[in-house]
């Protein structure tokens, strides 16, 4: 942390130090909106495999109250044959939406901010092995893959500066380095049996009621605030004195923030258009 803290401090001075005597054509502010795709990196994803947490897959499996759906549906002798591979949990690429805004230093130079919204999703599956000694075209256990889903907010807030290296005839191309601040929070882990969804809690506490039935009450759901950095390349063209058209892809190698034990640190891409003001 304290990395990143030197670095915001570093951009706070090279903007009061430019400020003394940069004179840019046209203002210094300008402000855009931001739509791209985001990819995350995996190390997170581990989380809804569905065995991570006591009130997971096999919660529902041992539940007697839950047992009687299952037995109707799979029929016969059934059992948790093996749980999603971790090592094949996977964030899908998702919409990246924000907004962008900063000051320009000189013509060359500027700081700048990004706040941006993700919205992740995950999809694997479980198995379920079902004895059926009645069908003599099988020999032993059939197997049914049983699908499972994550989602989770994520917002990603970069400081950086940006330097142009090029720039003729209406077209300027850059690099920037930044810092990131992000925050994540589990909203969803559910799996689905004959169109019924299960909901897999995470830190939870159980409550029984006048019938012996169980519930479940979720306290702070998994995520917290992590923190890194990263660095782009952009291309701009400018339409008028008002208004351009900017393309910049970056990487972040950030600490993602799930749980005490689950806050790895890793590369995630984005690619990003912004239409700017100013």
């Amino acid at each position: 942390m304290k990395y990143f803290t030197l670095f915001i401090l570093a951009l706070i001075s090279s903007f009061l130090y430019s400020q003394e005597d940069a004179e840019v054509e046209g203002g210094n502010l300008f402000f855009g909106l931001n739509l791209g795709v985001f990819q995350s990196n995996n190390k997170t994803a581990v989380i809804y495999n569905g065995n991570v947490t006591t009130y997971g897959v096999n919660y529902f499996f041992q539940n007697q109250f839950i047992q009687p759906e299952l037995d109707l549906y799979f029929k016969y002798d059934y059992r948790i044959e093996s749980f999603a591979d971790p090592s094949l949990m996977r964030y899908r690429p998702t919409l990246n939406i924000g907004g962008h805004g900063g000051i320009k230093l000189s013509e060359n130079a500027s700081v700048y901010a990004d706040v941006n919204l993700l919205q992740l999703k995950v999809e694997d599956f479980f198995t379920v092995a079902i004895n059926n000694p009645n069908d003599p075209t099988t020999i032993g256990e059939t197997y049914e893959q049983i699908p499972i889903f994550g989602e989770e907010s994520r917002t990603n807030i970069n400081l950086g500066i940006q330097s142009n290296f090029y720039n003729e005839n209406g077209i300027t191309a850059y690099f920037n380095l930044f810092g990131n601040v992000n925050t994540t929070r589990l909203d969803k882990n559910y799996f689905v049996i004959n169109n019924k969804v299960y909901t897999i809690v995470h830190n939870a506490i159980a409550n029984g009621n006048n019938n012996g039935q169980v519930n479940l009450q979720q306290t702070v759901p998994p995520g917290g605030v992590g923190y890194g950095g990263g660095a782009g390349l952009g291309a701009k063209y400018k339409f008028n004195d008002k208004f351009t058209f900017d393309a910049n892809y970056y990487a972040i190698y950030t600490r993602t923030n799930m749980n005490v034990d689950l806050k790895p640190f890793g590369l995630n891409h984005a690619l990003v258009a912004r239409i700017i003001w100013g």
